[in-house]
């Protein structure tokens, strides 16, 4: 005789999928988009004829499980793996490319200022070499 999983002490009962620890009141798993409970009204997936499990984390559109991509995004101080139907996937990626390619030319802005700076003291030194220290008087005492 095997027990059905139930609540833990935290509340939480496991996906009976991937055992991952949910909410008692989630529709749907959020990690592998397993059905927790029986939808009121089976709503279509946007892509196909199969009843959808999961909404896109991005747009809230309902989706089936196959339907959905896993990609992680920065949110501020941290980011998550959300799940994503196919547009909303197309941009998060979108925005990760912009995003590094701003990061590199900001470096290499970054290097050319350095580098003007350094040719430029460069070129001061060779213009002037003989050219002491200036020499400032000491205070009185």
């Amino acid at each position: 005789m095997t027990l059905a999983p139930g609540p833990s002490a935290s509340g939480l009962v496991p996906c009976p999928a991937c055992a991952r620890p949910l909410s008692p009141a989630a529709t749907s798993c959020p990690e592998c988009g397993h059905p927790m409970r029986a939808a009121a009204t089976a709503t279509p997936c946007h892509a196909c004829a199969a009843p959808a499990t999961t909404r896109c984390q991005g747009c809230g559109t309902f989706s089936c499980a196959q339907h959905l991509q896993r990609i992680y995004v920065w949110h501020g101080k941290g980011g998550a793996n959300e799940l994503r139907c196919a547009t909303c996937f197309a941009s998060a990626e979108a925005s990760k490319r912009w995003s590094v390619v701003l990061g590199v030319i900001a470096v290499t802005v970054v290097l050319i200022v350095m580098l003007w700076i350094f040719t430029s003291a460069k070129q001061r030194k060779a213009e002037a070499p003989d050219r002491p220290w200036p020499t400032y008087p000491l205070p009185p005492k």
